[in-house]
């Protein structure tokens, strides 16, 4: 009866260890990452970028955790006054090491996957909506996308 008790704390420890090991990883590839970002779509003109209302053009990242993420996921702010919806948002770092990042009203949203340093970021959006048979990554909704690090204050656009 002991020994069985012994057991499971002893795994129970070891669980606990590798969780520790793998929020310790997710803290370490993310805080360089860690800060304000405005992203510019090149494809969008003036007025498309002023009509979008679902991706935050000034954003930031934080090392909060989110709490479904299992350690793996950080909270992204918006900082662009012009979203009228409560958006969730997540960051990570992936394993190739590209900041993969979602905005979602949980009916539409974008995904975004974006390499380089941090200071300055290019990538893809992913636009997705809930009712879209095509799959998120698909040529159709996707367009090219820069950021670059900037001061953290919220956007009066």
């Amino acid at each position: 009866m002991w020994s069985s008790r012994l057991l499971l704390l002893v795994a129970l420890a070891r669980l606990a260890s590798a969780q520790d090991g793998t929020l310790a990883k997710s803290f370490i590839r993310a805080r360089p990452f860690a800060g304000c970002y405005e992203i510019k779509v090149p494809a969008w003109t003036a007025e498309e970028t002023r009509r979008n209302d679902l991706l935050p053009m000034r954003f930031q990242l934080t090392l909060q955790l989110v709490p479904s993420s299992k350690g793996k996921g950080f909270v992204a702010r918006s900082l662009d006054s012009r979203m009228p919806y409560t958006m969730t948002s997540s960051w990570y770092i992936d394993s190739d090491g590209a900041l993969a990042l979602g905005w979602s009203t949980g009916y539409v949203g974008y995904r975004i996957h974006l390499t380089g340093s941090a200071q300055a970021l290019s990538g893809t959006v992913y636009y997705w909506t809930d009712t879209d048979t095509y799959p998120p990554k698909s040529a159709r909704s996707s367009i090219n996308v820069v950021a670059h690090r900037t001061e953290c204050k919220d956007s009066t656009n």
